[in-house]
């Protein structure tokens, strides 16, 4: 019960970050502040997705929600590796990536087949070596870096001096953990990611609306500086 608890709290505040992040990130082009978003609505989806996992004891029903959620988490993936390659980005991209993302599902559902299991209302993904390794990378070579892109393009210096370098921090800090409650064997590891990630998610919304209301204020004086300047 403690996982599927753990869950739909981080699912909560995942999804709390996806919506503060399209309001907070208005600076960035709207292709990326939608992927952006929509790759988080869909790891929100992904905890859902576990914590229903949570609560089964099914090895069958088991093994198929833990692949619907890779090809959600692909999916997600798919979202960020536009951000990197956006200024770039062609129609005929998808294409391959297509093919990649099929073809690692393909090797989920036919060799590396997925062996999570549930101790004492825990979830434990029990990730094979290869799989484990794909999954770290693509936190590390795919997510990070597009978060940090979004960080550098969504928040100014000259606006909010400082807070650019923060929320990199929590984002590395998140990638970090989400990877590391993928990969770990120990219930300690478990619960002490759970609490990790709600926290920074919950830190990561604080952020977001801090930097909405600064921008929104912004915004707001703009008008009053123009026609300051017109009346001199």
């Amino acid at each position: 019960m403690l996982g599927f608890i753990g869950f739909i709290v981080a699912a909560v505040a995942i999804g709390a970050f996806a919506v503060t992040a399209y309001d907070a990130y208005g600076e960035l082009d709207s292709g990326r502040r939608n992927a952006f978003s929509a790759a988080f609505y869909l790891l929100s989806m992904a905890m859902l997705v576990w914590a229903g996992v949570s609560v089964g004891n099914d090895v069958r029903v088991t093994r198929t929600l833990m692949l619907a959620s890779d090809v959600i988490v692909a999916v997600a993936t798919g979202y960020m590796a536009y951000i990197l390659l956006a200024d770039r980005w062609q129609p005929w991209f998808a294409g391959p990536f297509a093919v990649i993302g099929a073809g690692l599902i393909a090797l989920r559902a036919y060799v590396y087949v997925p062996q999570a299991f549930v101790s004492d209302g825990l979830l434990y993904f029990n990730l094979a070596p290869g799989p484990q390794a794909v999954i770290v990378g693509l936190f590390a070579l795919v997510w990070l870096p597009a978060e940090v892109v979004v960080a550098r393009r969504a928040l100014s210096p000259q606006r909010l001096p400082g807070l650019q370098h923060g929320v990199v921090a929590v984002f590395l800090s998140l990638v970090i953990t989400l990877a590391f409650l993928l990969s770990t064997q120990r219930a300690s590891g478990i619960t002490s990611s759970f609490v990790a990630i709600i926290v920074l998610f919950l830190a990561a919304v604080a952020m977001n609306v801090f930097i909405a209301c600064v921008g929104n204020n912004t915004k707001r004086s703009a008008p009053h500086a123009v026609k300051s300047v017109r009346g001199k």
